[in-house]
């Protein structure tokens, strides 16, 4: 894996620097392949998104209406190959842990959910890969990794709009990013928030989240899957990637009753993150004109101003309807009754 500097983006509602790759590589993916059930180890996930990263100029060209069946890689044999270095997935240390990974992936059925010539929603159930590893690691070993054409296929085809041909239903992420993860949940909820990217969000049932990830059969406990699979990916994310959700958010759990059923993520972008502090600064704005707020009022509500888990949109329409109780009451300190109103609100 090419090592790169890290270059900081701030984004002003947190204050604090999100360290991008300074060398930022993107990936193309079918949504088919970033919405397929499966449960890799953490080095499994490395080896399935470096393999993803190699096939990427037959998904360039299948972006641009290419018959993949036309190039080199699928002509020249009757089974897809490709070669990868050791050192993009694992450190020759690891050498041992990545072969055995690789033993393991080769019977790991996977189920990826695709759409027929005739519109018909299918699922392709099969084990993805066969590798070829040599027996001793040196910094420039290399594993091959064969796969049916059929397989290939599912893996780089990009979807057209009929009216047009334009390519839908993809994914684009940065290949830095998910090889960096620390967890391996953290690549795995990345690659599906970058889907929504574009759209900013959506939600998904608890149970169908899980079901993705490979773990329907455990945490029946909703929190226990919030500890060791959500926040361990949200405090990743949130330092180092383009993009991330919010799991300590208020409107992020949907309940019935006392159940989560649904999540509602919210794709966060430095540019969203951004548009909110600027709204952080009108509320300043508001407060210090109409209630004469000074510095040291500011800091009395900064565990609300500052709260990532609070729409900024929340506390304007607070502020609003604690104006228009003063208008048409005698309320004797304005300023004291808004500070105690937003904490007793917020900070609960």
């Amino acid at each position: 894996m090419a090592k790169s500097d890290k270059v900081g983006k701030e984004t002003a509602k947190r204050k604090r620097i999100i360290m991008l790759p300074e060398v930022k590589n993107y990936i193309i993916q079918p949504n088919r392949i970033t919405n397929a059930v499966y449960n890799y180890t953490l080095i499994q996930e490395k080896i399935f998104t470096a393999i993803m990263f190699y096939l990427q100029e037959p998904i360039n060209q299948s972006m641009k209406n290419v018959n993949i069946y036309q190039l080199d890689l699928f002509s020249k044999s009757e089974k897809v190959r490709i070669t990868i270095p050791l050192r993009e997935i694992a450190k020759p240390r690891q050498y041992g842990e990545v072969k055995e990974a690789m033993q393991q992936m080769a019977g790991i059925v996977i189920n990826i959910p695709y759409v027929d010539a005739n519109e018909k929603k299918r699922k392709k159930i099969t084990n993805l890969f066969n590798f070829d590893v040599p027996e001793q690691a040196e910094y420039q070993s290399t594993v091959i990794i064969e796969m049916e054409k059929m397989v290939a296929e599912i893996l780089i085809d990009i979807d057209k709009d009929p009216s047009n041909q334009r390519p839908i239903n993809y994914t684009r992420y940065i290949y830095e990013i998910a090889q960096n993860a620390r967890n391996k949940y953290t690549a795995r909820l990345y690659k599906i928030i970058s889907s929504w990217k574009k759209k900013g969000g959506f939600i998904i049932a608890l149970d169908n989240l899980k079901e993705q990830l490979g773990v329907a059969d455990q945490y029946p406990n909703y929190y226990d899957f919030k500890r060791r699979v959500l926040l361990p990916a949200y405090e990743e994310l949130l330092e180092k990637a383009d993009c991330w959700f919010n799991c300590k958010a208020k409107d992020f759990e949907i309940r019935e009753g006392k159940t989560v059923t649904h999540l509602s993520f919210k794709v966060i972008t430095p540019e969203f993150a951004e548009e909110d502090g600027k709204k952080t600064a009108y509320i300043e704005r508001i407060v210090r004109d109409n209630f004469r707020f000074t510095d040291a009022d500011i800091m009395s509500i900064e565990s609300v101003l500052k709260s990532p888990e609070i729409e900024r949109q929340d506390i304007i329409k607070k502020i609003i309807e604690v104006s228009e109780y003063i208008a048409e009451n005698e309320i004797g300190n304005p300023k004291a009754y808004l500070i105690k109103s937003l904490l007793s609100q917020f900070n609960k």
